[in-house]
């Protein structure tokens, strides 16, 4: 059933559709009917219809994020290399909100970005970024960089693994990859487990066709995880 114009429910933090409800077995359930369809399955439920949507209207992360927004600002320029004053810089690392917003949108170690394994099995850490790794790689400069060369290199077979808050995400075409880059690939999470991924609990696979998916379904599921407190 859609809401009546009286009762304010937030759109689906996923699609940013309308949502709707209905009643089974004596409760009121929230949910968003697109992203069904995409196999994300988010909801919530209560005996109260009002109740409901109060849980369902719940954003914590965004309301954390609008207490903080001058000091998210300076976050996200350290984070991206901006922000060079090293009392900022030290200023924002003491504040309460350091730990929690670099465990919900970085690795909270900072000591990697993931790696890429390559078709010999070689991993290559990427310690600044993929695309740096990558041109060091192929002994590339920053004149030599083409739009889109890391997504083509994961569709003719290389396997890309990144960090992102809490989340692990593996990205590889199964179609031409091998036994070796497995087994690498394997061996990197084992020997880290309980150091650079120790943090880790949520895990997603992105198997690409000719255009790169990685940050689409399984990021915004990660997101609507972390948007809807039940």
């Amino acid at each position: 059933m859609k809401f009546t114009y009286e009762i304010r429910v937030k759109n689906c933090p996923i699609c940013g559709s309308e949502v709707s409800y209905h009643k089974d077995d004596g409760l009121f359930i929230i949910s968003c009917e697109k992203c069904k369809l995409s196999g994300i399955n988010i909801s919530v439920s209560h005996q109260n219809l009002e109740e409901a949507v109060k849980i369902w209207n719940n954003r914590p992360l965004f309301d954390k994020m609008s207490e903080n927004f001058r000091y998210l600002n300076d976050f996200f320029r350290f984070y991206s290399g901006e922000l060079k004053d090293d009392g900022i810089i030290d200023n924002l690392q003491a504040h309460k909100c350091y730990k929690l917003f670099s465990n919900i949108f970085y690795d909270s170690n900072k000591k990697t970005s993931g790696c890429l394994i390559t078709k010999t099995g070689e991993i290559l850490p990427c310690v600044v970024s993929h695309i740096s790794a990558y041109k060091h790689y192929l002994n590339m400069d920053d004149s030599d960089v083409a739009n889109g060369m890391l997504d083509k290199a994961v569709f003719n077979g290389f396997i890309r693994v990144s960090f992102f808050g809490k989340c692990l995400i593996s990205e590889f075409n199964k179609n031409k990859i091998n036994s070796e880059q497995i087994s690498a690939l394997y061996k990197y999470i084992d020997s880290n487990k309980n150091s650079l991924l120790s943090n880790i609990c949520t895990w997603g696979l992105s198997s690409p066709n000719d255009k790169s998916s990685f940050y689409t379904s399984v990021f915004d599921y990660l997101n609507a995880i972390l948007l809807i407190d039940c």
